[in-house]
C-alpha cells in the first residue's frame, strides 16, 4: 500500500511539471520579444528576435532592418555550437525561463554583427547569400589576394592614394605616402632609388643566382636620424629631459651634479658636452625604479602629446615619408623589417608598430636590466639602474645576433653609430644593400654630418665611398620629407 502511494504521488508530481512547462512555453515563447538594445549591450546596434531551443543551438534573426546577427560563444544551454538560420514558427520547447532571466543571460553573451548579403555588380541580379559556419560562430576570413613581387616595376601594392593622418594611433605605415602607381612616390629618380629597386628586384627574382629566400630577407633600420629626426636632440633624450624636470623635486642632489644641473638650468649645450656617457646617465636615472607597465604608460602618454619645438607638431608626425614608403616597399616584397636602435628598446616598443608597422618583437635597442618582483600580490618587472646591452656601434651586430639569429641582407643608418651594423650586413655572401641617409637639407630639415656631437657621420661616410654603399642625399633624392608638406 505504501509502495503504491509513493508511485501515485510521483506520477502526480511529474504531471504537474509537464503542465507547468506547457504553460510557461505558451506564455514566454514569443518570437517578437526583442533583445536588449544598443544601450544595454555594448557593440550591438540593432534589435533582434530570438528563440531558445533545448538542443545547444541558438537561432536568431534580425527583427526590422533585414540584417542578421550571430550569437557567438556558449549559448544559454551550455552548448558549444552557434548558428544563424531563419526563424520558423513558434518554438514549443522553450521552458522554465522567464523573459527577464533570458534577457539577463543574453547580456552576458557577446553578439557579433554579420553584414547583409552583397548584391551582384550588375543591377537587378539576385543577391548572393553569405555562408555562415555552424561551428565556432565565426565567419570564415576572405582569402587575401597575393601581391606579386615585382620590384623592378615599383608598382606592388595599392593604398588608394591615402594620406597619412596626424594622429599617432591612426597612421597606416603600409599606406602612408604611397600611390597605386609608385610605392616609392617620394623618392626622386636617381642612383639611390635605382640601387634600392635593383637590389629588391635581384633578391626576389626566382631562379636567378641572386635570389634570396623570403625567410632570409631581413632588413634592419636605425631609428633616430634614419626614420625620423634626431635634431636638436634625439626624441628619447627630449623625453628624458622632461622627466628630469618633472621628478627633480625627489632628487635634490641633481642640483649639484652634472649633467643634471645643466639640464635643470636650461644649459642644454653644456649637458650635451658629455656626449654619449652623459646621455646614458640621464636615461638610466629617469627610466629606472618603475615597473615596465608603468614606464610604458608614461611613454604612451608622452608620445601622444609631446610636440617638436621647431615644427610645433607631434613627434609622430615627423616620420620621414620616404622611409615609410621604403619600409612598406620591402614588406611588399617579402622582407621582414627590424628596428636596431641605440635608443631604449622599451621606449621604442610602445609606439613602433603604430608608427612604422614594426611589431615589438622586431624592435632591438639598448636594454636596461629588469628584475621580477611581487608587488601588491601580483608579479611585475621592475626596471633597474644598470645597462644590460648598449645597442650602439659595435653593440648593434651583437643585438642583431642575439635577437634575430640571422645576418641581415639590407641595413639602413645615418651615422657612425651605425657603421658596424652596415659592415656586418654588407659583408655576407650574396646580394647586399647598405644605405646611409645623409642630412643635406637645411631648409626642410637639417644639414649636418661630422659636426653633430651625439651621432656624427664621419667614418661611415668615408667607408660608404670606399665600399660603394648607397648614400641618400636628402635634399636631392627626396621630393618630400614629411607627410604634411
Amino acid at each position: 500500500m505504501q509502495f503504491s502511494l509513493f508511485w501515485l504521488i510521483l506520477l502526480l508530481a511529474a504531471l504537474a511539471v509537464v503542465v507547468f512547462a506547457h504553460v510557461c512555453t505558451r506564455r514566454h515563447d514569443r518570437s517578437d520579444l526583442p533583445l536588449p538594445n544598443a544601450a544595454e549591450v555594448p557593440g550591438i546596434q540593432c534589435g533582434h528576435q530570438w528563440s531558445i531551443l533545448r538542443r545547444p543551438i541558438t537561432r536568431i534573426r534580425h527583427a526590422r532592418a533585414g540584417r542578421r546577427c550571430a550569437l557567438s560563444g556558449v549559448n544559454l544551454h551550455g552548448g558549444l555550437q552557434s548558428s544563424v538560420v531563419p526563424l520558423r514558427g513558434r518554438n514549443r520547447f522553450a521552458y522554465l525561463f522567464r523573459a527577464a532571466d533570458l534577457r539577463a543571460r543574453l547580456r552576458r553573451i557577446p553578439l557579433r554583427p554579420i553584414p547583409p548579403p552583397l548584391a551582384d555588380a550588375s543591377e537587378g541580379t539576385e543577391r548572393r547569400r553569405i555562408d555562415v559556419p555552424r561551428r565556432n560562430g565565426r565567419q570564415p576570413a576572405r582569402p587575401r589576394p597575393r601581391r606579386a613581387l615585382t620590384a623592378i616595376s615599383r608598382s606592388a601594392g595599392s593604398c588608394d592614394g591615402a594620406e597619412m593622418t596626424t594622429e599617432a594611433t591612426t597612421i597606416d605605415p603600409t599606406c602612408a605616402g604611397r600611390s597605386s602607381a609608385q610605392p616609392l612616390a617620394s623618392w626622386n629618380d636617381g642612383p639611390a632609388t635605382e640601387a634600392i629597386v635593383t637590389f629588391v628586384g635581384d633578391v626576389t627574382a626566382e631562379g636567378a643566382p641572386t635570389f634570396v629566400a623570403p625567410e632570409d630577407r631581413i632588413a634592419v633600420f636605425d631609428n633616430d636620424g634614419t626614420l625620423w629626426p634626431e635634431q636638436p636632440v634625439p626624441v628619447q633624450f627630449a623625453f628624458a629631459l622632461e622627466r628630469i624636470k618633472a621628478t627633480a623635486g625627489r632628487h635634490p642632489e641633481w642640483q649639484e651634479r652634472e649633467p643634471f644641473r645643466s639640464v635643470l638650468a636650461g644649459e642644454l649645450a653644456k649637458a650635451l658636452a658629455g656626449g654619449e656617457k652623459a646621455l646614458v646617465e640621464l636615461l638610466v636615472a629617469t627610466h629606472a625604479g618603475m615597473t615596465t607597465d608603468e614606464f610604458a604608460a608614461i611613454v604612451s602618454h608622452w608620445i601622444g602629446t609631446a610636440h617638436h619645438k621647431r615644427f610645433g607638431r607631434l613627434y609622430t608626425e615627423l616620420v620621414y615619408r620616404p622611409m615609410l614608403e621604403l619600409l612598406a616597399y620591402l614588406r611588399d616584397n617579402g622582407f621582414r623589417t627590424f628596428i636596431v636602435s641605440g635608443g631604449g628598446v622599451e621606449f621604442l616598443r610602445v609606439w613602433a608598430q603604430g608608427i612604422y608597422g614594426i611589431p615589438p618583437e622586431q624592435v632591438i635597442g639598448s636594454q636596461g636590466k629588469v628584475a621580477f618582483e611581487m608587488r601588491d600580490g601580483g608579479p611585475v618587472l621592475v626596471k633597474l639602474p644598470q645597462i644590460d646591452l648598449l645597442d650602439d656601434r659595435a653593440g648593434k651586430p651583437v643585438g642583431i645576433h642575439r635577437h634575430i639569429g640571422r645576418r641581415p641582407i639590407a641595413a639602413f643608418g645615418n651615422s657612425d653609430g651605425d657603421l658596424e651594423m652596415l659592415q656586418w650586413a654588407s659583408s655576407g655572401a650574396g646580394r647586399r644593400l647598405a644605405l646611409i641617409v645623409h642630412h643635406t637639407d637645411g631648409e626642410r630639415e637639417w644639414a649636418y654630418d661630422r659636426d653633430f656631437p651625439i651621432s656624427a657621420l664621419d667614418k661611415a661616410l668615408g667607408e660608404a665611398q670606399a665600399r660603394g654603399w648607397t648614400v641618400v642625399d636628402m635634399k636631392r633624392d627626396w621630393s618630400r620629407i614629411y607627410a604634411f608638406e
